[in-house]
């Protein structure tokens, strides 16, 4: 069974992010680690903290993008994997280094 753990941060910042993202790996165990919403997925990637952008398409869902695309430096990905599911498509990008 997967298990899912929630690291919850007070103050925002990178070095706030880069703790709880760490936090989040050690707990992780060298699994997969998520973070949003998207200011807080924003921080993490100017930052240098992501090395992967998941984006799950869902009709009327809440715009998370406008907050990746107009802040921060540019980030540059890789061509994405696309997964079509039943009302939604998964975007995976890796992040160029």
């Amino acid at each position: 069974m997967d298990k899912k753990v929630v690291v919850g941060v007070q103050d925002s910042g990178a070095g706030q992010y880069r703790r709880a993202v760490e936090q989040a790996v050690a707990v992780a165990g060298g699994g997969i680690v998520g973070v949003g919403p998207g200011q807080v997925a924003r921080q993490c990637l100017d930052a240098g903290l992501l090395d992967e952008l998941r984006i799950n398409l869902v009709p009327g869902g809440v715009q998370v993008l406008r907050e990746l695309v107009h802040a921060g430096k540019p980030a540059r990905f890789e061509e994405p994997t696309i997964i079509v599911g039943r009302g939604v498509t998964h975007l995976d990008y890796r992040l160029r280094c």
